[in-house]
């Protein structure tokens, strides 16, 4: 653990020392990451794995322009399992949606809630990245779970909690959620650890 802080640190300093505006972010990536890995249960190539799904998912869309016709459609993966969230005009189009992330190379599973209903605007989408902000900063306060461990992420005032945990760390997380202002309903796609 000592030696990961050290290493990056080593490179915020050489980043920083070199001025080089190229390497900056990758560099401020390095350690998100790095540092996050310290309290993730996924490897190194599952993290990197799932940026990668997330990018063949969006290509297999943006591949199929017919299918985001009218609709909003963003993809989370964790662990190799893919969340899908957005709107879509019909229940037809949130099944081919489905079918075809279902097909991306490395996908799991796939969880489908995309909601038959128009495009949220832009205020709705506003709204639920302040829940979800609320949810980062407020939700894990004080208790024993590492909000490290859980992605969380806001569709139409849903907070979709996704993670590899313990049982009593899901119903902690799913509780202290519920609890924020703005949520309209919590879901749990959580891997469990026991």
């Amino acid at each position: 653990m000592k030696n990961i802080i050290l290493i990056l640190s080593l490179l915020v300093v050489t980043v920083v020392l070199s001025s080089c505006i190229v390497a900056a972010p990758a560099a401020v990536a390095a350690v998100g990451v790095g540092a996050g890995m310290a309290h993730n249960d996924r490897t190194t190539g599952t993290i990197v794995e799932d940026n990668a799904i997330e990018m063949r998912a969006s290509r297999a869309l943006r591949d199929n322009p017919a299918l985001k016709e009218d609709a909003r459609i963003k993809t989370i993966s964790y662990n190799n399992n893919v969340l899908l969230i957005g709107q879509v005009p019909d229940e037809h189009r949130a099944t081919e949606i489905e079918d075809l992330i279902a097909k991306v190379d490395k996908v799991n599973k796939v969880y489908n809630e995309l909601d038959i209903t128009e495009k949220k605007s832009f205020m709705t989408r506003s709204s639920d990245s302040w829940i979800t902000t609320k949810a980062k900063a407020q939700a894990f306060s004080g208790s024993e779970v590492d909000p490290l461990r859980i992605k969380v992420i806001t569709e139409s005032g849903t907070v979709y909690l996704m993670g590899i945990v313990t049982r009593e760390e899901a119903d902690i997380a799913t509780e202290n959620v519920r609890k924020i202002s703005g949520v309209q309903r919590v879901v749990r796609a959580f891997e469990y650890t026991d």
